[in-house]
């Protein structure tokens, strides 16, 4: 079952514990629900389209179940921060956020490789460049920066997971 996300809206504003958007979610490609969350805590709110009944949402709800765990990190803010390891089962909200933040990355590539992105170290750096200067100013990045990936050169699978390590 692959979930996907069109027409976000995110509200960086008005998150405070959670990310606050609003999205369409696409089961398989086909319209399914809308999504939303407050950006307050809790979890995100599912409401099916016009047409559709609660059916999709409880298939999804059951796909997840069936999904292998995952190890994550919690953070809590008692008198001191303490960082906790944990492995959870995937749910609904965990699919849906995940398809959201796809959405944001892809979203932020596009817009980087405008640019010239190279990844170094760790790191993203770009460079603004005029259209005929292009090609020579990357001749000259790969010669100062032999170990640089030229995120403008990489299939965009790769950018996204080299984005993804970056942040």
């Amino acid at each position: 079952m692959k979930i996907t996300v069109k027409n976000v809206k995110i509200a960086d504003f008005a998150s405070e514990e959670t990310l606050c958007f609003q999205a369409t979610v696409y089961v398989d490609g086909k319209r399914a629900f809308t999504a939303h969350n407050d950006g307050h805590g809790g979890s995100n709110y599912y409401k099916p389209l016009k047409g559709s009944n609660r059916d999709l949402i409880k298939s999804v709800e059951k796909y997840a179940a069936t999904l292998p765990e995952i190890e994550t990190t919690f953070i809590f803010p008692s008198p001191v921060s303490t960082l906790m390891e944990a492995t959870v089962q995937p749910d609904i909200d965990h699919l849906v956020n995940e398809a959201v933040e796809d959405f944001q990355i892809h979203k932020d590539i596009k817009r980087l490789l405008k640019r010239v992105a190279i990844y170094e170290d760790g790191k993203i750096y770009t460079f603004t460049i005029a259209g005929k200067d292009a090609p020579r100013v990357r001749n000259q990045i790969e010669e100062r920066h032999p170990t640089c990936i030229i995120l403008n050169n990489e299939p965009l699978e790769e950018t996204v997971k080299l984005y993804k390590s970056a942040m």
